[in-house]
């Protein structure tokens, strides 16, 4: 089930720009699984990640910081045609010319001043924007919100416990045991106590449906062990941690949820060790997947902080982030 590409668009506009960003999101999202979120119909690649993240920012008029070593790539312009003739036109925005300077300076982009002088025929309108509720957001209080954190990776968690194939969900009963699985991941075996978990949301589990008790097969534990085992060794902050340092002070993080006719807000509260958070591979200040109706978007404030020191498993940390924008 492919999602509409403009639900996606800003989650990837976010990550395109930066070359490790990029590679970590194509890498552990998968060609195939971003293209079907995008809906291109071909791979999802590095390049085509950053000729659409140039393109909105192009369509948009985003002031967008010069491109560093290393962050313009080689691009093949019979593959990326629809995509770099709207980037790579004389009319880009002043913030994205730049870029577009250091894109045709490449050997392939050579020669192609026609495709170059027609760039802005024929591009797409820049989506609408969403008209706020008149009526006041619902507030939640939500447990596990740092489930957020892994969010792109969620379809593999579900693929590799057999509930999620070809774009979806196997039945609505595997839906409702994804978030269950969730909970699990976080938890362990220790129940919620009546709380409601952000799992639910996350996996677009109504509000009225009761879940059942927790009861998993040990194949399937052992799947989802391994997925997460696999996920925290690719995540720049958490690789030296163990996971139950990561259940403790990140996954098992409360949050606000305020849900409104504009889509879903997610507030999680920032700790002294959120600064490990800061080179994350892919955004965190929103998400998509392709079961949930509308993108949420994420406020997650960083540390303050010039320096953090006794962050779990980081003696010193230097440097500062701000909030996701």
């Amino acid at each position: 089930m492919h999602t509409d590409p403009g639900r996606w668009r800003r989650v990837v506009a976010d990550s395109g720009l930066l070359e490790t960003a990029r590679r970590n999101l194509v890498s552990l999202v998968g060609e195939v699984e971003l293209a079907n979120l995008m809906g291109w119909s071909d791979r999802a690649t590095p390049q085509r990640v950053l000729l659409e993240s140039l393109r909105y920012a192009h369509e948009h008029d985003i002031a967008i910081a010069p491109p560093e070593r290393g962050d313009v790539m080689s691009i093949d312009p019979s593959a990326d045609t629809d995509i770099a003739r709207t980037v790579v036109s004389r009319h880009a925005s002043r913030g994205l010319q730049p870029w577009v300077d250091a894109i045709r300076r490449q050997p392939r982009m050579q020669g192609l001043s026609e495709m170059m002088d027609k760039a802005t025929q024929g591009a797409s309108n820049p989506m609408p924007a969403q008209s706020m509720s008149d009526v006041a957001p619902q507030v939640r209080l939500v447990a596990n919100a740092g489930l957020v954190t892994l969010w792109p990776l969620l379809p593999d968690l579900f693929r590799r416990l057999g509930l999620y194939e070809d774009g979806r969900f196997t039945s609505s009963e595997a839906q409702v045991e994804c978030a269950l699985w969730l909970d699990w991941i976080a938890l362990g075996d220790v129940p919620l106590d009546g709380q409601m978990s952000v799992a639910r949301f996350l996996c677009g589990v109504s509000e009225d449906v009761l879940l059942p008790e927790r009861v998993h097969a040990d194949h399937m534990r052992e799947a989802a062990e391994q997925w997460l085992s696999t996920a925290v060794r690719q995540l720049p902050g958490w690789r030296t941690l163990r996971i139950e340092d990561i259940c403790r002070f990140f996954l098992r993080r409360p949050g606000m949820l305020s849900v409104a006719a504009s889509g879903p807000m997610l507030e999680v509260p920032s700790q002294a060790f959120d600064i490990l958070l800061a080179d994350w591979p892919w955004p965190l200040n929103a998400l998509t997947l392709p079961w949930l109706p509308q993108p949420w978007s994420i406020e997650w404030s960083m540390p303050d902080m010039d320096v953090a020191e006794g962050s779990p498993g980081a003696r010193r940390v230097v440097g500062r982030r701000g909030k996701p924008g």
